[in-house]
């Protein structure tokens, strides 16, 4: 079971947190299933302005050293507000 990514939403933006795992260069961070960015942190703040009460689903994939991603690590949704 993989562990969880928590997802809190206010004021037009989420903010995402997740475990830190070890050996690996960063994050992939995918939006509704849409790469929105790369991140070597476990937690970052996504501005999402007003999505009217829609749903907003993030997957998070390591990559290693040689940027190689293996299959998603976290994943957490939550609906806007």
């Amino acid at each position: 079971m993989a562990p969880d990514c928590k997802v809190t939403v206010g004021n037009e933006q989420a903010n995402v947190t997740f475990d830190q795992l070890r050996n690996v260069t960063g994050y992939e961070i995918k939006r509704n299933g849409e790469v929105i960015m790369f991140t070597t942190s476990n937690a970052f703040t996504d501005v999402i302005g007003a999505m009217n009460n829609r749903a907003i689903t993030y997957e998070i994939t390591d990559a290693h050293k040689l940027l190689n991603t293996t299959n998603t690590v976290f994943r957490g949704s939550k609906n806007s507000k």
